[in-house]
């Protein structure tokens, strides 16, 4: 065996220096390069189109509930080192002392959001910027819609529920926003802590509490398992999955064209080496030939052919994975 190895790497070595090696060499290297390349952009543009989904969902993991969270869910998530946020969505008249209008109305707490962000601007028609921050105590953000039905400008005053709110900036764009008949409504949001105050929220309210979730993979993911387990009546556990399944949709079609991209890659890879390897045995049948003639037995012929591509066909596949 060592023998044959032997043999076959001296063959190699002059086959190289001839240059009986040089196509096969650059067709390996194209092939395991193309393949490689193509399955780091699969993988890298998978992790990208996820990292971006997650972003309509305002954290990695995003649970709702028709009540508040109990904190034994929160408690639980910052054990296992996660960030939490909660959220809470309903419809509310915003009024001012010259009309009132139907909002949907969204309270944040600080922290929020956890994935993607909100971008503000002073008012409409005006360069916007990521907000880095929730509405503070008496801050109200409106969206371009409940500006121009209620007529108010920055720092005017708009009633929700019994207290009044300073206008702070105008919305232009939410990551979480979602495409359902609450999401339609023009948007108004306030701060967790001012919503006691407002007396919106009574027995019987129509509301969704919502806890966002984000951290590492394999914590989100324990997390997940442990609350699946826990849940109660009117809660549920959202995931791009099951919440957006447009967006799924979306992603399940751009890893298709790329793995379609890498099977491509591969049928050439395979068509060029396997020219390149008739090419070469072609002309090396003379010296098998002979090889044969002197007494070297079929078996021995094969393993030192064998061993030979072998050899150069990991060689030239380390390059073309570094290459690739």
């Amino acid at each position: 065996m060592m023998r044959t190895l032997r043999l076959a790497l001296r063959m190699m070595l002059r086959d190289l220096r001839a240059g009986e090696l040089h196509l096969l060499g650059l067709a390996i290297m194209i092939a395991v390069a193309s393949l490689t390349s193509v399955g780091f952009l699969a993988d890298r543009v998978g992790r990208a189109l996820d990292r971006e989904a997650n972003q309509l969902l305002g954290g990695d993991l995003l649970l709702r509930a028709d009540k508040p969270w109990p904190d034994a869910f929160i408690d639980e998530a910052r054990s296992r080192g996660l960030q939490t946020a909660r959220t809470v969505l309903f419809t509310s008249m915003a009024s001012t002392a010259e009309g009132a209008a139907l909002g949907g109305v969204k309270v944040v707490e600080e922290g929020y959001p956890l994935r993607g962000t909100i971008r503000l601007a002073p008012g409409p028609n005006q360069p916007d910027a990521p907000a880095g921050r929730a509405p503070e105590a008496g801050e109200v953000w409106l969206d371009e819609r409940l500006f121009a039905e209620l007529g108010v400008n920055t720092g005017d005053k708009v009633g929700l529920g019994e207290i009044e709110f300073r206008v702070g900036a105008m919305v232009s764009f939410e990551a979480d926003r979602g495409a359902n008949f609450f999401s339609l409504l023009p948007r108004a949001i306030f701060n967790l802590k001012d919503l006691e105050a407002t007396g919106l929220i009574a027995e019987g309210s129509r509301a969704t509490w919502r806890l966002h979730v984000a951290g590492t993979p394999q914590a989100v993911e324990a997390y997940e398992k442990w609350a699946r387990a826990n849940l109660g009546r009117g809660q549920r556990v959202e995931t791009v999955d099951n919440a957006r399944p447009e967006v799924r949709a979306a992603l399940d079609q751009a890893q298709r064209f790329l793995r379609l991209a890498a099977l491509l890659a591969v049928i050439l890879a395979a068509v060029a080496v396997g020219l390149s390897a008739r090419r070469f045995m072609a002309r090396h049948l003379d010296g098998c030939a002979v090889m044969r003639v002197l007494g070297a037995r079929q078996a021995q012929v094969l393993g030192i052919v064998v061993g030979e591509f072998l050899l150069f066909g990991l060689a030239a596949a380390l390059a073309g994975t570094a290459l690739g």
